[in-house]
């Protein structure tokens, strides 16, 4: 790899030729190499060892350092990357869509700033680990045949999605207990029939909502646990022309921070949830699609509209101040 020049001028340097002196002074072009992880895949390695990493066509030598924002990565076997409590970042992202191979990070955070196409098996980001996608990166996990893909939040974990755009491709996500998932920019895409589970048994951050394009297919079923805690701020509408969005609430706590339809095509209250839901001042969130089964319960917090069904809670407790 080059490294750039001193920006500083030699006296010497006045007597160059004028289109010698504009190229000098033009800022060094960033680094855009493909890198490959040396790592066996039982074992752990360290993201920024420059001696686990090497660079395409360089005959298994080092790289000499480590991936940056702009460099691509591409292998198809299975990855555990230890962050060492620091930030990695890299460009873009290839791992084959037949590798069916896994991806597990720890301590630390990896900033993904350009494209993550289909993956064939399981992103698990674990304790202590963010996975972070930048405004305008695109994330597509999944695989393109019968076998649903899957991205795992642990406790202590994040997924932040929050600016990039998303394509789910027969994937699902799912929030453990303790995990957090930020969903709040995502313009969300479903490329195939499948429904996408998305299922949080944690912290989930839906501060737009989850609404699709229109032409696309599948969707997402949405499903609350008990002990969860859901951030909506927006609707939650299929596209009108393919994709739906389907809601299951086994129990949990949802607030609702900004006006929200659920345009759904199913919803139902399992027999005996209780669910308590936050309706911030001001706002208004039909939830009239829903189907209270026999035995549920609803507390209902906050000086927000909320409006009901013909299909109601057994039991109904509203604590506004």
């Amino acid at each position: 790899m080059k490294h750039p020049r001193s920006s500083a001028v030699s006296p010497f340097l006045l007597l160059a030729p004028v289109g010698v002196l504009l190229a000098g002074a033009l800022p060094p072009v960033a680094s855009a190499d493909t890198f490959f992880w040396t790592v066996p895949e039982a074992e752990w390695g360290a993201w920024h060892d420059p001696a686990n990493w090497r660079l395409e066509n360089a005959e298994g030598e080092p790289a000499g350092r480590i991936p940056g924002p702009t460099d691509r990565f591409f292998s198809e076997q299975t990855f555990r990357f230890d962050l060492g409590g620091k930030v990695g970042e890299i460009g873009s992202w290839s791992i084959g869509s037949w590798s069916r191979r896994n991806l597990y990070l720890r301590n630390g955070e990896l900033d993904v700033a350009g494209h993550w196409p289909i993956h064939g098996g399981l992103i698990e980001i674990g304790d202590g680990a963010t996975l972070r996608f930048l405004p305008g990166a695109f994330f597509m996990p999944g695989a393109s045949d019968a076998a649903t893909r899957r991205v795992r939040v642990l406790k202590h974990g994040i997924l932040d999605l929050s600016g990039a755009d998303v394509s789910l491709f027969n994937a699902s996500i799912s929030i453990d207990a303790g995990g957090l998932a930020k969903l709040g920019a995502c313009s969300w895409k479903s490329s195939w029939r499948a429904m996408n589970p998305l299922e949080n048994h944690g912290l989930l951050s839906l501060p737009r909502g989850l609404a699709f394009d229109d032409g696309n297919q599948g969707g997402v079923s949405l499903v609350l646990h008990p002990g969860s805690r859901t951030t909506i701020g927006g609707d939650l509408a299929g596209s009108g022309k393919g994709a739906v969005v389907n809601v299951r609430i086994e129990g949990g706590f949802i607030d609702i921070t900004g006006d929200s339809a659920w345009r759904i095509a199913h919803g139902i209250v399992q027999t005996n949830a209780t669910v308590e839901i936050n309706v911030q001042k001001d706002i208004v969130a039909d939830l009239s699609a829903l189907e209270w089964c026999p035995g549920t319960r609803l507390v209902k917090y906050g000086l927000g509209l909320l409006a009901l069904g013909e299909s109601r809670p057994e039991f109904l407790d509203e604590r506004n101040p």
